[in-house]
């Protein structure tokens, strides 16, 4: 199960959800903000500035246009599970209450749109992520059984994140508007890093042994649970996509 409490959008889609609290609230957009017409032979390059810029505006939210605090963002709770019995890794992670802090910290490196095949594509760098919240877990690392309950942080550092957004048109009224039928990211950090609060109820022995092959192994760990974690971030940054883009006519949110 996923749920999302804040109205917040991934890295990609931040430009998109200002274009879509102008358009459904009546407002003008603050003259702050960088606007960009698909007619513009440097589009991309104009969207990735854009997106930059908002990115940090939009760090303590805008309460004018109904947009909460990208710093954090929230997520409700998810469910992660990742491994076969031969895996290295077998693993059911569930957390709640979950923040995912200094997403505006990051910077748009590339942006490519194609608006015919309704792809839009981009790379961003982060200096850190870090993923806070409750959490229960249960499964085994490598050769090591784990189990646990209590608070949790992992922290990616340096992460290279990749963006796919695939569409397709729908029709409602007359207007045409972008449906993300498909959305892809990808990550690729420069290292992870691990705590669990309370391990094996709170066994400080086992708790530290823990830790060290998590931290120690961090690249096999994180290989085997990287499909669980962006198929997870892909399923949320889809969903709150579409939560403009079928609500805003695509002349709006692309203008000519």
């Amino acid at each position: 199960m996923i749920s999302v409490n804040a109205l917040a959008c991934c890295l990609v889609g931040i430009w998109f959800l200002t274009l879509g609290a102008h358009t459904i609230e009546g407002k003008d957009l603050p003259t702050s903000f960088e606007k960009c017409h698909r007619n513009d032979p440097q589009f991309d390059q104009c969207l990735r500035s854009a997106v930059n810029g908002a990115i940090r505006l939009l760090k303590d939210g805008l309460p004018d246009f109904g947009i909460l605090p990208l710093e954090p963002l929230a997520v409700d709770s998810l469910v992660i599970e990742q491994g076969e019995p031969s895996s290295p890794i077998k693993l059911k992670q569930h957390f709640t209450n979950v923040r995912l802090s200094h997403l505006t910290e990051s910077t748009i490196l590339k942006y490519r749109t194609d608006l015919k095949k309704l792809i839009i594509k981009a790379e961003a760098i982060t200096p850190q992520v870090e993923f806070a919240g409750n959490y229960t877990m249960d499964g085994r690392i490598l050769v090591l059984p784990i189990t646990g309950k209590g608070l949790a942080n992992i922290t990616l550092h340096r992460l290279k994140t990749h963006h796919e957004l695939i569409g397709e048109l729908v029709e409602r009224n007359g207007e045409q508007y972008m449906h993300i039928r498909k959305y892809l990211v990808h990550f690729e950090p420069k290292l992870v890093t691990f705590q669990f609060g309370n391990l094996f109820n709170g066994d400080e022995r086992l708790g530290k042994t823990m830790h060290q092959v998590l931290n120690d192994n961090w690249e096999v760990v994180f290989r085997e649970l990287r499909s669980s974690y962006e198929d997870t971030f892909g399923y949320i940054f889809k969903k709150i996509s579409n939560q403009i883009f079928l609500k805003v006519p695509m002349n709006k949110i692309f203008p000519q």
